[in-house]
């Protein structure tokens, strides 16, 4: 098992209170500076439960995040945000600048710029007034982080490869390392070894999988061979070829003997891969029933379509919507790299 430090690397929230920030948010050229003023101190809590209770001190009253989503804020807005939180008993806010994925929402004043600063100094002075204590973010955006973060640093996702192995025997092979896993950004931290169902004899059992169809260089077989590099690839050669409604492909797979399952992960190629379906097991009467539908994304990763507890021994994996170059639409066909219960 390996830890992953994403491209893109987070890191935790950093605050910094009040008093250290004021020195720190010059005034820009050509605005006039004052010296906002004093905050309110808290009272001592009071010896009386039941008066604190009642009323609590200032030190005592919540604290909330106060999202200025994409910048996008002006000083009335302000105003209004601070008294309303002020008449609703909060004690103070982190505020908390957030761009790029905020949404549908207008875009404000850049994070630091100087109209940013007039209005954070707007929302300072506001808050003393108010008496609200106020904690500010030191950078912008929904992963807090910064180059200041190195690697060691970051978030960490868990990501892990596999190998099937007959034994018993001792075992030094190295495992493959995880599909987009760059080397110099994993540290290992498990293996595990976990018994798979077994034939007569001994042998791991994997199912025999079949296709509606198959191009001759990329045979379905390459779904179970837990080489994330090979896949399948359906029939088609022209927009319009590959999977849609009343015309799906499908991969099926069939056990020696029934097998108990709660989730099928599904391992799409990048820009190729299923985009809607289905899961179905094969009934005794010999028709499928459906378990599961899905809808994958197209970013090339591993998929798990969950599902309640079910005993089969044949399970198929209907695509009737798949992506051609990253495009949802007249796919060509669609490709699988790995299929597993």
């Amino acid at each position: 098992m390996r830890l992953q430090i994403p491209a893109a690397i987070a890191a935790a929230c950093c605050t910094l209170w009040l008093s250290m920030l004021a020195a720190a948010v010059p005034s820009p050229a050509g605005e006039e500076a004052r010296t906002p003023p004093e905050l309110t101190t808290s009272p001592r809590p009071t010896r009386d439960l039941e008066q604190g209770f009642a009323d609590p001190p200032a030190e005592a009253r919540p604290r909330v995040y106060w999202w200025w989503l994409n910048s996008c804020v002006t000083r009335e807005a302000i105003t209004r945000d601070l008294e309303e939180l002020a008449a609703k008993g909060i004690g103070g806010v982190l505020l908390f600048d957030a761009g790029g994925p905020a949404g549908p929402v207008p875009a404000g004043p850049a994070f630091l710029s100087n109209e940013w600063r007039a209005l954070f100094r707007h929302a300072v002075r506001e808050a003393g007034r108010l008496g609200l204590e106020v904690s500010v973010n030191l950078c912008s955006g929904w992963d807090a982080g910064g180059p200041w973060i190195s690697p060691d640093l970051g978030c960490r996702r868990v990501v892990w490869s596999t190998a099937v192995l007959t034994g018993p025997r001792k075992c030094s092979e190295q495992l493959p390392l995880p599909a987009g896993v760059a080397a110099e950004h994993f540290v290992d931290v498990a293996a595990a070894a976990l018994p798979l169902p077994v034939r007569d004899g001994g042998v791991a059992a994997k199912p025999e999988v079949a296709a509606s169809s198959s191009q001759a260089r990329y045979p379905v077989s390459e779904v179970i061979d837990d080489q994330e590099e090979t896949f399948w690839v359906s029939d088609g050669w022209k927009p319009g070829d590959g999977p849609r409604p009343g015309h799906p492909e499908w991969i099926r797979c069939d056990f020696p003997e029934p097998v108990e399952a709660s989730f099928l992960a599904v391992l799409p190629r990048k820009g190729y891969g299923p985009r809607g379906g289905e899961v179905q097991i094969l009934e005794d009467g010999g028709s499928f029933k459906t378990i599961a539908e899905f809808s994958f994304p197209d970013t090339g990763s591993v998929q798990t379509i969950r599902f309640p507890k079910v005993r089969s021994a044949c399970f198929r994996l209907l695509i009737t919507s798949a992506y051609s170059f990253g495009s949802a639409e007249s796919p060509w066909n669609v490709q699988v790299s790995e299929v597993s219960f």
